[in-house]
């Protein structure tokens, strides 16, 4: 007999229930990050699954959809390709989660992505399932102090951020009271970082000032659930960090410094002194976000004592997706 008793379409209120309940879950895997998405484009729409067991456990797997060209659908674990996977109130074993992905309906006209959180109980992919696997990266910090966990840097790492405090950069949260102007100052570190630095090297979208105003209303909705910070030099900003936070898990999202400063270490300074703020708050861990496949950016984190963990995505092209592309191609 199967475990399950029923998968269907969640509500948003479901969603939430469960999101809390699950010690586990990531702020990307609860209806915040949905809010997020709209930002983005009001086209995206909870396509969100729920389910319980024969035992009682229920589970929700996170999804969210955008028509395109008319009549394709495409369905993500979450909007801009941020961690996913399935969420519950209670245990699941691999017997559960299995038979929960062979039920996962998925329409002949949808292409479906679902980017596994690193870390995951379970692989259960299905046979028609594409897979990969990527890199992403993340400090331990569970039951440790900041002095703990500042030796597992590396040398050159110790010595970059003393670079930062002999240079007497300053470290201070964003002022809440204030949040359009340090909206402000967080737009023009980040556009000037993206058009003298990254240019086409960003992972995801590109954030304009219409976004992040929007996203502004976010915060202000979720003021707990969202850290922004700034590094200083003698009052100017020159570097900035952001992080989501759920279940005393920090994920960092976007962070940004003025290229001129670059020299003096000031994203050394800034993820230093968060992950001092973390061990001093009793956050289990740090993550860094995605690699991509900059090996640099994995040796970077590497010299913070940061481990890199493997994350598995899973796709499904449709078949009337490949048919299309046949025609026009």
């Amino acid at each position: 007999m199967s475990p399950i008793k029923y998968i269907r379409k969640a509500t948003i209120d479901e969603w939430w229930r469960i999101a809390r309940a699950d010690t586990k879950a990531t702020f990307y895997q609860t209806p915040a990050w949905l809010e997020v998405s709209h930002c983005q484009s009001k086209q995206y729409r909870n396509a969100s699954l729920m389910g319980e067991l024969q035992n009682g456990v229920k589970f929700v797997l996170p999804l969210c959809s955008i028509r395109r060209l008319g009549i394709l659908n495409s369905v993500h674990s979450v909007y801009d390709g941020c961690y996913g996977g399935l969420i519950a109130d209670g245990p699941l074993s691999e017997v559960d989660y299995a038979a929960i992905w062979k039920q996962i309906p998925i329409a002949a006209n949808t292409n479906f992505a679902l980017v596994c959180v690193p870390g995951s109980d379970y692989d259960c992919p299905r046979p028609d399932f594409e897979t990969d696997c990527f890199l992403s990266s993340e400090v331990w910090l569970e039951g440790l102090t900041f002095e703990e966990v500042y030796k597992k840097f590396t040398k050159s790492r110790k010595e970059d951020y003393r670079r930062g405090v002999k240079h007497d950069l300053q470290f201070r949260p964003a002022d809440y009271t204030n949040l359009s102007a340090e909206f402000d100052i967080l737009y023009d570190l980040y556009a000037e970082t993206v058009e003298k630095r990254w240019k086409g090297d960003v992972l995801g979208d590109i954030l304009d000032r219409g976004y992040l105003e929007k996203f502004q209303k976010v915060v202000e909705k979720y003021p707990n659930n969202f850290h922004l910070w700034f590094v200083e030099l003698d009052g100017e900003p020159i570097s900035m960090a952001t992080a989501f936070d759920w279940n005393k898990r920090l994920d960092g999202w976007i962070m940004a410094s003025r290229p001129e400063y670059f020299k003096i270490k000031p994203a050394v300074f800034i993820l230093t002194n968060i992950l001092q703020f973390a061990t001093e708050n009793d956050y289990r861990l740090f993550h860094f976000g995605p690699n991509g496949d900059n090996t640099g950016l994995v040796d970077f984190k590497r010299r913070f004592g940061a481990d890199t963990v493997s994350y598995q995505t899973w796709f499904k092209q449709s078949p009337l997706h490949k048919l299309l592309s046949k025609l026009s191609g």
